[in-house]
């Protein structure tokens, strides 16, 4: 029988050969304070040290299950893992990004709160390579026109019902590295509605190997493809689409001014709330408002990171 207030929440990971960043991955899954939970890793025939890794975490807690066997990439190992998903509440987070603490009871309950709503998403923190430089990245929210324009939200971040797969099925594996963002939009394109979370729920780690880093022209090539596909071609519409980015350039600052004063302020309560009481942020608002003024690059947050 199915628990409406306390839903299964399933969570895939596809990985391949990420035995230096998956176990601080795993640990975000496992130790959120929610606890109906299945977590499923898929991993594509490593060949370092990962499916050891799995293996003892498999064995530390039955909420844990792998397989690992030859794919067709990360899309297709993410369409095993949800094939064999029984969750209510469906996610993917690759093998080198993080859940921030307390992250699946802020989606559970805002989906108990929201029935209308069928996709979750929110805010994320980046953390450079070096662990010394850190960002926050704030999306929009009403997405929807702001997606088809050819603008993102943060995949990590990204929770879906059940019966969203259910009815789409499978994320196309011939987008090879924006799959994630032709699947929000077909979920658009089928009346499916979106909703926001002002709350960061998940960490990003940016390091060198990432996809963004080493495969930036193709992922440049599948925005062009996906804004041919999904942008509706109506009079003006380039303008239109130019000004639904732009809009972002705007509203943004003014969100992350009203974060930094909230940290600077001590406001512990509402928006980000979760983000401040887990990590005791610290920003410089002078430093913020000088980098946007002036394109610089002083260090706003002072964060304690997990290493």
């Amino acid at each position: 029988m199915t628990d409406c207030i306390n839903p299964l929440v399933s969570i895939i990971t596809p990985t391949y050969n990420r035995a230096d960043y998956i176990e601080n991955t795993i640990k975000s899954v496992l130790e959120q304070s929610y606890n109906n939970i299945e977590y499923i890793i898929v991993d594509g025939c490593s060949t370092d040290s990962t499916v050891d890794l799995l293996d003892k975490y498999k064995h530390q807690d039955a909420r844990l299950d792998y397989i690992s066997e030859n794919d067709y990439g990360m899309y297709d190992a993410i369409n095993k893992g949800f094939k064999l998903a029984k969750g209510e509440i469906l996610a993917y987070i690759n093998s080198d990004d993080l859940y921030t603490p307390g992250v699946l009871n802020e989606v559970v309950n805002y989906f108990n709160k929201h029935p209308e709503i069928d996709v979750v998403y929110g805010d994320t923190l980046v953390i450079h390579s070096n662990m010394k430089t850190v960002h926050i990245n704030m999306y929009m929210p009403k997405p929807e026109n702001w997606l088809r324009a050819g603008g993102i939200i943060a995949q990590p971040t990204v929770f879906m019902r059940r019966a969203c797969w259910d009815n789409i099925g499978n994320l196309k594996k011939d987008v090879q590295y924006l799959g994630d963002c032709e699947y929000w939009l077909r979920l658009i394109n089928h009346g499916y509605r979106l909703g926001k979370i002002n709350e960061i729920l998940a960490i990003e780690l940016n390091h060198e190997n990432t996809l963004r880093n080493t495969m930036k022209q193709k992922i440049d090539d599948e925005k062009i493809y996906l804004r041919n596909k999904y942008w509706p071609d109506y009079f003006m519409s380039e303008n239109l689409r130019a000004l639904l980015l732009f809009s972002r350039k705007l509203l943004t600052p003014a969100w992350h001014i009203y974060f930094i004063l909230k940290v600077n302020f001590g406001l512990k309560n509402g928006s980000w709330s979760n983000f401040i009481n887990n990590y005791n942020p610290k920003a410089n608002l002078g430093y913020y408002i000088v980098n946007k003024l002036f394109k610089c690059n002083h260090d706003v947050w002072r964060i304690n990171i997990p290493q």
